[in-house]
Formats: C-alpha cells, structure tokens, sequence
C-alpha cells in the first residue's frame, strides 16, 4: 500500500512539474541570443522598408499608386506603414520581452554574486572578477528596451493631421487634436505670412510660414516654421510639409446702381443681393494670350447663365469689334442690371502643416543615451584575456586590482 501510495505521489510530481519546465524552457527561448538575433534580422528590413516608402502611403497609396504591383502586394500584406502593422509590433514585443529576460538574468546574477576574488593559497594569478563589470552590457540592453518602448508609445498615442492653412486666416487647433485636454479650446494658429525662394530652374529652394499662436485672444507664441525647423506649442509640433499656389480674382460688380469690389477664389459666392448670386467657377492666368480671365455663374429670378470676364476687355475689343455679338458669353454685360469687371489675379498662398503629437520622443531619447552610455563603456573597458596556469580569463576592465 505504501508502494504504490510513493508511485502516486512521484506521478503528481511530474505531472505538477511538467508546467514548469515547459514555463522554464520558453523563458530560456526566448531570452537566448539566437532569438535576439532573429527578432533583429525581422525587424530590420521593416524599418528599411518604412524608411524607402513614402510618407502617407497608407491612406493615399491604393488610390494614386493602385496600378502599381509592388502597391498592391504591401497592401494586401499590410505594409503600407510597416512600423504600425503586426509584422514590426509582434517582433518588437518580443524583442521588449527578450530584454527584460536578459536584464532580469544579470540583475539576478549581481544579487546573487556581487563578486568573487580567489583565495590566497591559489597557485593562480589573483583576479577579481566583479558583477560590476557588466554594467556596459546591462546599460546597452537597457537603453535598447526603453527605445522600443519609447516606440510602442509613440506607435499607440502619436497622432498625425495636415492643415491647410490659407494665408491671413486663423483656425482652432483643438478639432485637430484627438485627445481632450491636451490643447486648450481656445488656442489658433494664424498665417501672418508666407514666403518662398525658388533655384534659377524653378523649382522651390526654400519655403516658410510665419506663424501667431494665440491663447484666449492673447498672442501665445510667434515664430517662423520651415523644413526640418518646426514649432512645438504644449508638445504638439507643427511641421512645414508643402504649399499651394491659388489665385484670388479682383472683381468689380456693378449690379442695380450699387458697385463692390470682391477677393475671391474659385468656388466662392459673391454677395449680389436678394435672391440673385454670382459664383466664382474657375480663374486662369491667360486665356489663349488674351490675358487673365474669370468665368462667373450668375443667378437671379429673371436669368441665369455663365460668362467669362476679362481684365483686359477694352483691347480685345479694339482687334475684335464684333466679339459681343459672336461670343455673346464674353460680354460682361449680359446680364440685365449687372457689369462685371476684372482688375486682375492675384496670387494667394496656402501653407501646409502636418500637426503631429508623439509622446514616445522623449523616451526614445532617453533610451539612446543610456545605450550610448553603454556602448562607450563597452569600448571603454573591454574584455582582456588573464592568464593563469595555461589557462585564459576573460576579464572585464583594465588591469587594476
């Protein structure tokens, strides 16, 4: 009875154990250097790849670029942002996972053996051996888990918008911003200016928005913003990303003995007056070298059509006399009790910001020093070769007792 009572006892012991050694064997998998190496060799050619694709391909890619395969084999495996799919968040959890099992290995170690010195009587040559010694390769694992870290963050609360903001105007920078609290419901941007540098061939050298921040309208902050110089306002960054170059037509509008003059742009409505509207459709430079022109769609209860008003109408008319009657939609006087005039078209700048919010930074920097700081030590005192009785051992350091 006692026999068989030990066999039932050493079979729960090995079916209780059974748990822990698989436990101990994943822990020993998965913090070994073979599957550091691997995770790295995964996340490498992913970081490459986010770096080579261009910027906000995921949510333009397919529909600019759709036609391309190479377009639609990275969508369909969902690569478009390499850094935000599981092909890199999988990888770089595991990664976190091997380091802090690595880093709980030589905590554990330094606890347990703060350091072994030989005894006297030994034949062999005297070598402190000091779990201190370590430390480069401790900070450099260290630095390395607080920078993927500081990635994760940024990868699950950054945040990134364009605005396009027109030059003079001012908009709210709360309804850009996810995240309530961050920003203030009173803080605008506003576009005091805008100015761009262009090379002999045409294409832009440089180009910069300046910018007002205000506060409860109270100035917060004024500053230039252009690229690879932005402006951080309470952590959110406003970064120069591109510009457009629309043109404002200068309207006279003599309509029922009244005369205005309007800044508009194409799309814009033009204050006419009750029940009769005039619509701004297009706006272009110089129409087969006639000079600028705009095409207006005017409404009103007793007519309706489009005409095309141009800023230098008299000298038209003066080579064609009979323009009017042949092209009766140039006449800017088609339309009963109304003359449009066009003065000229004016060029108005639109400067485009990417607003951006990305709490990881400062950690990611965090980590790059403590990794630094490992690395330099790791230089600083390398592994020397202690000779003793035939043999070699490797010690951390210089020479010093």
């Amino acid at each position: 009875m006692t026999r068989v009572r030990r066999v039932c006892l050493a079979g729960q012991t090995t079916r209780a154990s059974l748990p822990v050694h698989w436990v101990n064997r994943a822990v020993s998998v998965v913090g070994s250097l073979r599957f550091f190496l691997l995770l790295v060799l995964l996340l490498c050619p992913l970081l490459v790849l986010s770096t080579i694709l261009p910027q906000g391909l995921h949510d333009f890619g397919v529909t600019e670029h759709g036609s391309r395969p190479v377009i639609r084999i990275l969508s369909r495996a969902g690569l478009l942002d390499p850094i935000h799919s599981p092909w890199f968040l999988v990888p770089a959890a595991l990664l976190c996972i091997n380091l802090v099992i690595c880093i709980g290995k030589r905590v554990r170690r330094f606890t347990a053996h703060p350091h072994m010195t030989p005894g006297a009587d030994d034949s062999r040559d005297r070598v402190r051996l000091s779990a201190l010694r370590s430390l480069p390769r401790f900070l450099t694992h260290l630095g390395v888990l607080i920078l993927v870290s500081g990635v994760a963050i940024g990868g699950m609360a950054a945040f990134e918008t364009t605005l396009e903001l027109p030059h003079g105007e001012t908009v709210p920078v709360a309804p850009l911003v996810p995240y309530r609290g961050l920003v203030d419901e009173g803080l605008l941007v506003r576009c005091d200016s805008f100015s761009v540098s262009h090379y002999e061939s045409g294409l832009p050298r440089e180009y910069r928005s300046d910018l007002t921040f205000f506060l409860n309208q109270e100035i917060l902050h004024q500053g230039s913003v252009f690229v690879n110089h932005p402006i951080s306002i309470n952590g959110i960054r406003f970064i120069q990303a591109h510009y457009r170059l629309d043109h404002h037509a200068v309207i006279t509008l003599a309509h029922d003995g009244q005369t205005r003059s309007f800044s508009a742009a194409p799309g814009q409505r033009l204050d006419v007056g009750p029940e009769t509207t005039a619509t701004v459709v297009r706006i272009v430079e110089n129409v087969l070298s006639l000079g600028p022109a705009v095409q207006i769609e005017f409404r009103s209860p007793r007519e309706q059509g489009s005409v095309w008003v141009f800023s230098r109408i008299e000298e038209i008319l003066e080579s064609y006399p009979e323009l009017f009657e042949e092209l009766p939609h140039l006449n800017p006087a088609m339309f009963e009790g109304s003359l449009f005039s066009l003065s000229g078209v004016e060029p108005h700048y639109t400067t485009g910001l990417i607003v951006a919010y990305d709490p990881g930074i400062p950690v990611v920097g965090a980590g790059a020093i403590v990794m630094l700081a490992g690395l330099f030590l790791t230089y600083l005192f390398p592994v020397r070769r202690a000779r003793t009785s035939g043999a070699q051992i490797p010690v951390k350091g210089g020479d010093r007792p």
